[in-house]
């Protein structure tokens, strides 16, 4: 005769509700099995002290027993779980050898990404994203910006946006209500940011950029595109992505006097007060101390 492990508990049973992962109780066929099958069966019915769970999807095999027969399913139950509403994602990782100091996450409202610095004084950004065909089914991480700070970078920290201006006590809004500010300190006892755009400021920066590489005098005679350039102790297999604006080159806009501003607006195809009312949301925000 065959002894069965679902016969009614003397403990109180278990208050199930709809959606909850359960397993359910199995005959005892041996001395090595388990009181409980190990696929997990979803709850779809509470009627009473009878509780209707499904496995496989609503169209997969149901079952229709006392609570008794029933128990919560834990993440320890899973461990040799298979496919029930479960995905084991794999470890993405980055491919290239990296050394690195620090490390921390960026958010751009939903979006989420991973900045690392290393020991050759670069800023990094990295992507999670699975459908992309480089990243071999989301085995690895995709690098998507890059900058030299010329400084090591040795401890992030992320703060909110803030979301009302100081100087007149409204709310902000727009395209930074939803972000983080990371910033970071250095060894070199510099502190410095780096904070999400939209595409639109992002290229109207990219360009005013670009102008002002030729277009003013630079600190010790360095090139802000080479001193800026990632760099590598060893040769690799790409290229560098950039994608991050430098921003010390960019407030020198601000010093510049109203002619040359205009010129240099005209030439990007704007005008010197977008550029600089978006300086200024740039500032509002950020201004935490």
């Amino acid at each position: 005769m065959k002894s069965y492990a679902d016969r009614k508990d003397k403990a109180k049973p278990h208050t199930f509700k709809l959606g909850d992962i359960v397993l359910v109780k199995q005959p005892k066929q041996n001395k090595f099995s388990t009181p409980f099958d190990p696929t997990p069966y979803k709850v779809v019915n509470v009627k009473g002290s009878m509780i209707t769970a499904c496995r496989d999807g609503p169209n997969g095999h149901k079952i229709t027993r006392n609570s008794s027969f029933f128990k919560m399913c834990h993440s320890k139950d899973l461990s040799d779980v298979g496919d029930f509403n479960i995905t084991k994602l794999p470890r993405p990782q980055d491919a290239k050898p990296l050394e690195v100091y620090s490390c921390e996450f960026l958010v751009d409202d939903s979006q989420l990404g991973f900045l690392a610095s290393d020991a050759d004084k670069n800023l990094i950004i990295l992507h999670y994203q699975a459908e992309a065909r480089e990243s071999y089914g989301g085995t690895r991480l995709l690098r998507r910006g890059d900058i030299n700070i010329d400084s090591h970078i040795n401890s992030f920290v992320r703060i909110r946006c803030k979301v009302v201006d100081m100087a007149t006590g409204l709310p902000i809004g727009g395209q930074f209500e939803k972000r983080q500010i990371a910033f970071f300190s250095t060894l070199d006892g510099a502190l410095g940011y780096l904070i999400p755009m939209s595409e639109k400021t992002y290229r109207r920066f990219l360009m005013l950029q670009n102008a002002l590489t030729t277009s003013i005098a630079h600190v010790a005679g360095l090139n802000p595109r080479a001193s800026r350039h990632l760099q590598q102790g060893q040769k690799t297999l790409s290229n560098p992505h950039r994608n991050i604006i430098d921003g010390d080159l960019i407030w020198r806009y601000t010093t510049l006097s109203i002619t040359e501003r205009n010129e240099l607006a005209k030439r990007i195809g704007t005008n010197a007060d977008q550029i600089l009312d978006d300086l200024m949301d740039i500032e509002r925000v950020t201004m935490h101390f």
